[in-house]
């Protein structure tokens, strides 16, 4: 397996970003903030070498606390951004540490065992051990992306305030125009027996009929199965 997909042996002196283990390491702690930034209620931390760090800019592991003159008021990082653009360019072994092993405070993520972290990533964990860590699973997640906008049976459904959604009769649900969430899953379409291919045009449904409509298809869809036995 490549070096880059291995969970670090030890973590504290090697760089994230080039692997390399030295005893000269800057280890760069990111203190949790609270509302307006990306480390709400989370905190971390980045190994680098003396090569890398000096190849970053030293601004950014200043900290600087800006505060937002928003109505929601709340503050960040000055660099945010740019640390989390350098972050996704580590191999995985070095954001497994970041996200992972160094995550902490209120709103960290679920700590894995750092080969299944990377595995996930990778979407090669199982469908059980996924779950048992309170995760969707990548089968999940690929089971959605692929049934959920090709489906016979979702329609859009318009509520009352003008928003719009898209809902199977059976569970899972995504974006007006049958177009699936790229954050929230519907598990509903893993192992769906329902599914089938659409043939016919996508509905508008009012959500006060959405019911009714619900538990009439569910009805009209049973009965077909029914007349294949």
């Amino acid at each position: 397996m490549n070096k880059e997909n291995v969970a670090l042996t030890n973590p504290d002196n090697t760089c994230c970003n080039c692997l390399k283990e030295t005893t000269e390491i800057h280890q760069i702690k990111i203190a949790s903030l609270s509302w307006g930034s990306q480390f709400d209620l989370w905190g971390t931390q980045i190994n680098l070498c003396n090569s890398c760090f000096n190849l970053t800019d030293p601004a950014w592991w200043e900290f600087e606390i800006v505060k937002d003159e928003s109505d929601w008021g709340g503050s960040y990082y000055k660099y945010e951004e740019e640390i989390f653009k350098y972050i996704k360019t580590m191999p995985l072994s070095g954001q497994e540490l970041f996200w992972n092993r160094y995550s902490n405070g209120e709103w960290s993520s679920p700590i894995l065992e750092p080969q299944d972290w990377i595995n996930y990533e990778l979407g090669t964990l199982s469908h059980k051990k996924s779950k048992s860590y309170g995760l969707y699973s990548p089968q999940e997640k690929q089971a959605y992306q692929e049934k959920f906008p090709t489906c016979q049976h979702p329609a859009n459904r318009v509520y009352d305030d003008g928003s719009k959604g898209c809902w199977c009769p059976f569970g899972a649900n995504g974006r007006y125009g049958q177009m699936a969430d790229g954050y929230n899953i519907s598990v509903q379409c893993y192992q769906c027996k329902q599914y089938v291919e659409r043939k016919t045009s996508l509905i508008d449904i009012d959500n006060e009929d959405w019911n009714d409509y619900k538990t009439y298809y569910v009805a009209l869809c049973s009965k077909i199965e029914s007349r294949k036995v």
